[in-house]
C-alpha cells in the first residue's frame, strides 16, 4: 500500500528531527568532555604552578621536602629530618626485633606441641604396650586367707615369706601344696592342693583353733 503525500512528508519530518536531536546530543556531549578535559588540564596546571610556589616558599626558608610514614609530605629543617631518618631506623630495629621474637615464640610453640604429642604418643605406646604384656602373659594370683590373720603361707613346703591374709603372684599355673602355720594354732585342714589356673585368681582358705596342748 503506497503512501499518501500528507504520510510521507510527516515521517520525514520525523525523521529529520530525530536527526537533528540526535546531532545535538553529540554535540552537547562533545562540549561536556571539552570543558571537563580543558578543567582537568586547567587543574594540573594549577597543581603544578602550586608545587613549584609551594617548594621556592619552604626552600627560601631552609625547609626540605620529606614524605613521612604515612605517606604525606612535610616540610621540615634538615636536622628534624636526621632525627626523623634515626627515630625511623630505630622503630625499623625494633619492628624487625620483635617479629624475630615472634617467630621464635611461634618455633617455640610448635616445639612444645611436638614434645607434648610425642610424650602423649610415648604414653599411649607403652600403654598399648603394658596391655598387650598383659594380654601375653596375664597375671596368675593365689590369695590365702585364714579365720586368724598372721599365719605364715607355705606353696609346695616352701616358705613364701608372706602371711595371711595374703596374694603371691607369679608363674603359678598348676597343681600346688598350700599351707599355713601360725606358733600356738592348729590349723584345718593341715595343707590343701589346689589347681592354678593361668589368668585367674584362686582363693584358699584356712581354719585355725587355739591349740591347748
Amino acid at each position: 500500500m503506497e503512501l499518501s503525500p500528507e504520510e510521507e512528508q510527516r515521517i520525514r519530518e520525523e525523521i529529520r528531527t530525530k536527526l537533528e536531536q540526535t546531532l545535538e546530543a553529540k554535540q552537547r556531549e562533545r562540549e561536556l568532555r571539552d570543558r571537563k578535559r580543558r578543567e582537568q588540564v586547567s587543574e594540573r596546571e594549577r597543581q603544578r604552578i602550586f608545587e613549584e610556589e609551594e617548594r621556592k616558599f619552604y626552600k627560601a626558608r631552609g625547609l626540605q621536602r620529606y614524605i613521612n610514614r604515612y605517606g604525606e609530605v612535610e616540610w621540615l629543617t634538615p636536622e628534624e629530618i636526621r632525627e626523623r631518618r634515626l627515630v625511623g631506623k630505630e622503630r625499623y630495629r625494633i619492628r624487625r626485633k620483635r617479629k624475630r621474637i615472634q617467630r621464635w615464640m611461634a618455633v617455640g610453640r610448635v616445639f612444645v606441641l611436638v614434645l607434648v604429642i610425642g610424650g602423649l604418643g610415648a604414653v599411649l605406646y607403652s600403654m598399648r604396650s603394658l596391655r598387650g604384656a598383659e594380654q601375653e602373659d596375664p597375671v596368675t594370683v593365689l590369695w590365702v586367707r585364714s579365720n586368724v590373720p598372721g599365719a605364715a603361707i607355705y606353696v609346695d613346703g616352701n616358705p613364701t615369706g608372706i602371711t595371711t591374709d595374703g596374694l603371691i603372684g607369679g608363674p603359678l599355673e598348676g597343681k600346688h601344696v598350700v599351707a599355713v602355720a601360725k606358733p600356738g594354732y592348729v590349723v584345718v585342714p593341715a595343707k590343701q592342693e589346689v589347681w592354678v589356673t593361668r589368668g585367674d585368681t584362686t582363693e584358699v582358705a584356712f581354719e585355725l583353733t587355739v591349740d591347748y596342748w
